[in-house]
């Protein structure tokens, strides 16, 4: 969906097929496909840079991809734009001019979940998210506005990105938390 939103833009802009221009300057389309995994994502993004060379890498989805390309890329002195993973190194530490995020930071709503937490007196959490970048953002995020509170995780669960069994883990929470105000944190970004 991503890739074809891309192409309509572009058809907008009056690009049809590569070698058409974008801007004034002619540009082709390189499509690769990370398959939701870092060291593939790797692979083609070398594969851009150094075969194809490429001006921009775009489109990466992933937090736990963006986090295993982006130091080639930008070392390459290439832009990066992440159109959706957020992961907080990029805003922080990874900071980059060569990068641009379009879209959120993953801890942004974890942040605002602690808050909000912290305000319904919430005490206990039972935290889900797939295991991979944006949970470890998340998590991070979540515990400065518990420690604010009195909110304490009662237990955690990660589970593969691919597939998730959220209704097991919603289980285990139920016999793991207290019957006193809880929440139950799932997160999918």
């Amino acid at each position: 969906a991503q890739l074809n939103g891309f192409k309509l833009g572009l058809e907008h802009e009056g690009w049809k097929k590569d070698g058409d221009k974008l801007g004034g300057v002619p540009m082709n389309l390189i499509v690769g496909d990370d398959q939701v995994r870092p060291a593939v994502g790797l692979d083609v993004a070398r594969k851009m840079l150094q075969s194809d060379n490429v001006d921009i890498i775009a489109g990466i989805i992933w937090s736990n991809v963006l986090m295993s390309v982006q130091r080639q890329v930008l070392a390459a002195k290439k832009i990066l734009i992440s159109t959706n993973a957020g992961a907080a190194p990029m805003a922080g530490r990874r900071c980059n001019p060569l990068f641009l995020n379009v879209s959120f930071q993953n801890d942004e709503g974890s942040e605002a979940l602690g808050l909000l937490m912290n305000k319904a007196g919430i005490k206990t959490v039972y935290a889900m998210a797939p295991n991979y970048q944006a949970r470890t953002t998340s998590r991070a995020s979540a515990r400065p506005s518990r420690a604010r509170s009195s909110a304490r995780p009662c237990s955690r669960s990660t589970r593969p990105i691919i597939r998730p069994n959220w209704p097991g883990c919603a289980r285990r929470s139920r016999r793991r938390s207290s019957p006193s105000r809880r929440a139950v944190w799932a997160s999918r970004s």
